[in-house]
């Protein structure tokens, strides 16, 4: 274990600092090492084809004699499993995937929705806009037959309220 230790710093630069997670999967089947095709010690081929593993460390070595153990490929992970599963409703692009039909079809029409309702929005906009509009000309014409109403004839308490109105008449308009 510390020979691995030094390896790892060696290649990578850090220490390893993963250890309590590695014990805790090193027995699980997508990281033990009996997945491999063959043993990983090197096994000589006999005259007939059939391989013998030989323990005399005097006998000799040919290089052509000798077959190197290819490692099983690892076993998929859980999304890479999911993702083969669904094959048939996504295929595999550089974003990661292509949506399907009918999630493109969900998109364009979220882009309806959205096209229409900013439509509507900026409709309203406009109708806000002309209603302000609308309003103030009606309060001016108000504005004006307060400043137009014959006085004359008013008594003082009347007098003191029209003249109260037009003085927020003016404030209103800003000509105080």
């Amino acid at each position: 274990m510390a020979m691995a230790h030094q390896l790892y710093h060696v290649d990578m630069g850090k220490y390893f600092k993963h250890e309590n997670e590695w014990r805790l999967v090193k027995d699980e089947p997508k990281w033990m090492g009996t997945f491999m095709t063959t043993s990983s010690t090197r096994q000589k081929k006999s005259g007939d084809g059939a391989y013998a593993t030989s323990s005399d460390p005097s006998a000799s070595i040919e290089g052509d004699e000798y077959e190197a153990t290819q490692p099983a490929t690892r076993p998929l992970g859980k999304k890479n499993q999911k993702r083969k599963a669904n094959v048939g409703d996504t295929a595999s692009s550089d974003l990661g995937y292509v949506p399907n039909s009918e999630m493109i079809a969900i998109g364009k029409a979220k882009l309806g929705f959205l096209a229409s309702f900013e439509k509507l929005k900026t409709e309203e906009l406009e109708v806000r806009k002309e209603k302000k509009k609308l309003y103030k000309a009606w309060l001016l014409k108000e504005y004006k037959d307060i400043f137009m109403e014959d006085t004359s004839e008013m008594n003082e308490v009347q007098l003191a309220t029209h003249q109260r109105l037009v003085e927020f008449a003016m404030n209103e308009l800003g000509m105080s």
